[in-house]
Order: C-alpha cells, then structure tokens, then sequence
C-alpha cells in the first residue's frame, strides 16, 4: 500500500466517526424537533383564539350597550309606553345562569369531576334557554307584542339576541364536554376562553335584567 493511501485512512475513519456527531440521520431526534414546532403552533392558535374572544365580546358589549343607550331614551318619552310587569321566570332564569357561571367555575378547578360540573352547566343552561323562552311566551299570551308596546320589545329584544349569544357559549361548553378530560388538560386555554365568555354572557344578562326591572 502506499504511503499516500495510509495517510488518507485515518482520515475516512475520522470523518466517518464525525459525521453522525454532526447531525447525521442517527443523531436526529424528532421529538425535540417536532415538539417546538408543535408549541409554536400551539401557542398561535391559543393567541389568535383568545383575540378572537376579546374582539368578539367588545363587539357583542358594544352591540348591547348601544340598543341599552336606544331604548332608555325612549323610556323618557311616555307616549305609548306602557310598563311591563316582569314575568316570574326571568327570575329563575337569571338564578340558573349565575349557577351555571359557578358550576363552569368548579369544572375547571376540579380536575378530577370536571365532566360533571361540566354536564351541569350544559343542563343549566339549556334550562336557562327554556325559561327565556317561556318568559317570551308569557308576554305574547298576555297580549303584549314587539310592536305594540316599546316596552315589551325590550323584553323581547333583550332576552331573544342575549339567548341567541348565548346559545353559541352552549356549543362551545358542549363541544368541551364531547372531547372529556382533554378538555381542560391538554386544551386548558380553550376552556379559559369558554369560560370566559360564559362569564361575560351572565354578566351582560345581569346588566340588562336589571335595566328590564329599571325602565
């Protein structure tokens, strides 16, 4: 052999032995390479998901605070307007929200019943539903319409667009209560979002009972 080909020996073994400590196809781990591409992906969607939540309630806030804003200036005009008497059920229908905000709050701090408290806020809420519709049957069957009374549209306006937003949180807490312990293990910020706007819906409905027993 000669003296050229023995000094390039050590040289192939070396390079051999270098090129998986480099970054050869051995060496390449795709846990770590996938998993912060899976975080990044992850947190942009918890990102976008969470500015989704605020635009959509500063819109829903801004919606209801205008036709609040509407109708207690024509409150001040009495022509035509003639108190409503609340009917019962919007009392338990706001009872029954105000418990779902609480059992919503007991499903995300309770990791172990989380699908139970979660099925009750579902359960309540669809009562909620039920008793503002049956509040809205009650005004028709009292003769009081949308248009012949301003204060009856109120009724009608406030409880039908408020139970319609609220409607969209019930899928949302239903969807949460399909997919089980995920939920809030593995998508905790999805959950938070929910949370959220469940919390700011019985907020709103607070507001607007009170400018319904107010006006």
């Amino acid at each position: 052999m000669s003296a050229l080909a023995l000094d390039a020996a050590p040289a192939v073994e070396e390079l051999e032995i270098q090129v998986p400590a480099g970054g050869g196809p051995g060496d390449f781990d795709f846990g770590r390479g996938g998993g912060g591409g899976g975080d990044d992906d992850a947190s942009r969607r918890d990102a976008t998901l969470r500015l989704g939540i605020f635009l959509g309630t500063v819109s829903i806030f801004s919606f209801f605070t205008a036709l609040a804003v509407i109708f207690v200036f024509r409150s001040r005009t009495l022509s035509f307007w003639t108190p409503v008497e609340v009917p019962g059920t919007l009392w338990l229908s706001t009872a029954l929200l105000l418990v779902s905000s609480g059992s919503f709050e007991m499903a995300r701090r309770n990791a172990s019943a989380n699908r139970q408290w979660l099925l009750a806020t579902s359960l309540l809420g669809m009562a909620f539903l039920g008793c503002q519709c049956t509040s809205m049957y009650e005004l028709a069957g009292q003769g009081l319409f949308a248009r012949g009374n301003p204060h009856a549209s109120l009724f009608y306006c406030f409880t039908g667009i408020h139970g319609v937003h609220l409607l969209g949180g019930l899928i949302a807490v239903n969807w949460l209560l399909m997919r089980g312990q995920r939920g809030f293990s593995r998508e905790a910020s999805a959950s938070g979002n929910v949370a959220f706007y469940w919390h700011f819906m019985s907020a709103i409905w607070l507001v607007l009972f009170g400018l319904l027993l107010a006006l």
